[in-house]
């Protein structure tokens, strides 16, 4: 109950600093490891994929989205969980009015779109809870979240456009 509280807490003042003016070009998102040297796919040939790079592409299709707050390590253990991840980026709102979020996850071998669902799932079903019954257009949002699996990265995204970030995540 304490860390709800505490959360809450940190919401609401991120909420009064997301009011005020700033530059995100000056932005970074913090990972856990450094970025990936790239991934090499079942046909052998090497790709130049980082936890970043997907997450910019994904991001990006999104469109233009509210203020965010990128997790630390110990708040995206507290909303996701723990499993085999390497490495992560995280955005999620800064005010309790949208539920847009973004998250790209690599773990530490390849995984199944079975795997990242479960691994996902808390989350998934927290937000159903905190949506529900608060705002309905979010709660039909965070019904279509998308999740997507390339090699041993996993995206999870809730938005209005997450099937673009989904298509992009793919391409990129």
């Amino acid at each position: 109950m304490k860390k709800l509280i505490a959360l809450l807490c940190a919401f609401t003042t991120l909420a009064f600093a997301g009011c005020s003016t700033r530059n995100d070009d000056n932005q970074d998102t913090t990972t856990t490891a450094p970025a990936s040297q790239g991934t090499t796919t079942t046909s052998g040939k090497e790709e130049n994929l980082s936890a970043k790079t997907l997450f910019d592409k994904a991001k990006a299709a999104l469109g233009e989205i509210p203020a965010t707050v990128t997790l630390d390590e110990e708040m995206f253990k507290e909303l996701y969980g723990e499993g085999d991840v390497e490495e992560f980026i995280c955005e999620i709102p800064a005010m309790n009015v949208h539920a847009t979020e973004i998250c790209v996850v690599k773990f530490k071998k390849n995984i199944t779109e079975d795997e990242a669902e479960k691994f996902f799932k808390k989350r998934q079903d927290s937000l159903e809870q905190t949506w529900k019954n608060y705002l309905p257009d979010q709660y039909e949002i965070v019904k279509d979240s998308k999740v997507e699996v390339r090699g041993p990265y996993a995206l999870f995204c809730v938005g209005e456009r997450a099937d673009e970030a989904e298509e992009a995540f793919e391409k990129a």
